[in-house]
């Protein structure tokens, strides 16, 4: 696989063969690969990524849509978090250097997770209250948080060192030459140069180093605090808060909308009695939708082993009587 710019990979193509002689076969090039579940593309533009990231989120909400009528809004939100989430946060290290669009398309697919969990959000109402009500960040503020802590464990553990060797400390005579602070301003403890691509700019490497200098609770990224990541989850949620207010100050909008107070001020005790001995019925079924609709199992009845497919629902199978 060509690795490159659009326009450098395609002035190089047509002076290329079909493909690589080894031991006398051809192996021809290729235009993206997957590898631990990502795919890359030889120009780096993560549309491939985005849209298998979509169909995984899509399909998994789909699932658990049969269900909802019986499971809480913290059942939903703690299934959410467990089966949808970590589709959009896995790999977050890479996604750095995502377009304003693609950007957008990462957000809609955290605001149909949060439709899901709330399930009466109107149609064009707006999203980001309900989210700052469950106390999540955007979906770039999630992985702002994810690429920071990464890098803070990196910098503390020194390995990978070809990544270790991406950041340089301010303050260690050997990565750093001595640089010229003010006095007035909080010094950083990541330096860095300005970086002469755009590509660079947008690395991990530079985007980690520029918002760790941010982060007013740094002082030393080589011992950095206990709760790194709690602490910068909730600095980010103050910011997103102040951002929403302010939008809505000049928009005009309510900063709490009528149906979230309602939905806030719900009491557990109004769920049906039956929907709660439902409960773990319906999460049984949802991991039986999952993971195990493709498989066969061995039901002992009697003493007797018999197989039954759970495809089928017990037809066409061999077997006509159900189990009592």
């Amino acid at each position: 696989m060509l690795i490159g710019s659009l326009s450098f990979v395609t002035s190089l193509r047509p002076s290329l063969p079909a493909g690589l002689d080894i031991g006398g076969e051809i192996v021809p090039f290729s235009e993206e690969i997957k590898t631990l579940g990502v795919f890359l593309s030889e120009k780096f533009n993560w549309d491939r990524q985005i849209a298998f990231m979509t169909s995984k989120v899509h399909h998994s909400l789909y699932t658990l849509r049969f269900y909802k009528h019986a499971l809480s809004r913290k059942m939903c939100l703690m299934l959410v978090g467990a089966l949808v989430a970590p589709h959009l946060d896995y790999p977050a290290p890479l996604l750095t250097d995502l377009t304003k669009e693609q950007i957008l398309a990462l957000q809609r697919l955290q605001n149909a997770c949060i439709r899901f969990i709330y399930g009466t959000i109107p149609r064009t109402a707006h999203v980001t209250p309900y989210r700052l009500a469950l106390g999540w960040l955007s979906a770039e503020g999630r992985r702002e948080v994810i690429n920071c802590s990464l890098a803070s464990r990196i910098i503390r553990d020194t390995s990978p060192g070809y990544l270790r060797k991406g950041f340089r400390v301010i303050g260690v005579p050997t990565e750093t030459e001595e640089i010229r602070q003010s006095a007035r301003r909080r010094p950083p403890v990541l330096y860095y140069k300005a970086p002469c691509t755009a590509s660079l700019d947008r690395s991990f490497t530079f985007s980690s180093a520029i918002a760790s200098n941010n982060l007013p609770f740094i002082t030393n990224i080589l011992s950095p605090p206990p709760r790194f990541k709690s602490l910068h989850t909730s600095f980010l949620m103050q910011y997103e808060k102040a951002k929403w207010l302010q939008r809505c100050r000049t928009e005009g909008l309510a900063p709490v909308p009528p149906e979230l107070t309602q939905v806030l001020f719900k009491l557990n005790s109004a769920i049906p009695k039956i929907a709660r001995w439902n409960i773990h019925l319906c999460l049984l079924n949802v991991l039986y939708r999952l993971y195990l609709q493709s498989f066969l199992f061995h039901i002992i009845i009697s003493n007797c082993t018999t197989t039954v497919c759970l495809n089928c629902r017990w037809a066409s199978c061999g077997y006509t009587s159900r189990p009592q």
